[in-house]
């Protein structure tokens, strides 16, 4: 785990994920995602929790990843982001969000 994996994410930090997340939905489905049961709160801590132990470039990979998979239902027409940490991380997203970043950061050197 790096440095700035270590420290807690500031709310700074976890809005910008928040506005990450609202783009890419937007841009994908059309619509805004809706927060998991109406839990703003349990969406910041799902998303401060994957900052805190992944950073932010693995994280919006990790949305990426499971934006790019995710397929809308009339009874889930959205995919938010703690449905993604529940039930998207292991099967897929998250290992693929973290290949792609190590990567790119080895393209880059």
């Amino acid at each position: 785990m790096g440095e700035d994996q270590q420290r807690q994410p500031t709310d700074q930090e976890v809005k910008e994920i928040e506005r990450y997340l609202n783009e890419k939905h937007v841009e994908r489905f059309g619509v805004f995602p809706e927060p998991y049961r109406g839990d703003r709160k349990g969406e910041a801590s799902s998303i401060r929790s994957m900052l805190k132990h992944e950073g932010t470039e693995v994280t919006k990979t990790f949305i990426d990843e499971c934006i790019k998979y995710y397929r809308p239902s009339p009874e889930y027409p959205t995919v938010n982001f703690k449905f993604m940490f529940l039930f998207m991380r292991r099967p897929f997203g998250l290992k693929n969000a973290r290949k792609k970043v190590e990567k790119q950061q080895r393209e880059a050197s």
